[in-house]
Parts: structure tokens; C-alpha cells; sequence
């Protein structure tokens, strides 16, 4: 898919998300990502 690339990226903060669902607006023929930051307290490790 998308050729092995991401289809979505985050150029803020730790540029990633968790928790992604996604939401269909039939009568509009659309769909919203909504997902909460990711946020790693106290360094990456």
C-alpha cells in the first residue's frame, strides 16, 4: 500500500499517535482520523 510509505505523518512533537480510530461521514463520502498524541514522559527509552 502507497508504495511501503507512510500515508499519514506528523511533522509535531514525537511524531507519532496511539489509539487511531477512524470515522465515516457517509453523507459527506468522507472519513476523519481522530487519535490521541503520543507522548513518551521522561525521554524515548
Amino acid at each position: 500500500m502507497n508504495g511501503n510509505q507512510p500515508v499519514l505523518a506528523s511533522a509535531l512533537g514525537e511524531k507519532g499517535v496511539r489509539d487511531p480510530f477512524a470515522v465515516r461521514f457517509p453523507e459527506v463520502v468522507k472519513f476523519y482520523l481522530v487519535a490521541t498524541g503520543l507522548k513518551i514522559n521522561g525521554g524515548k527509552s
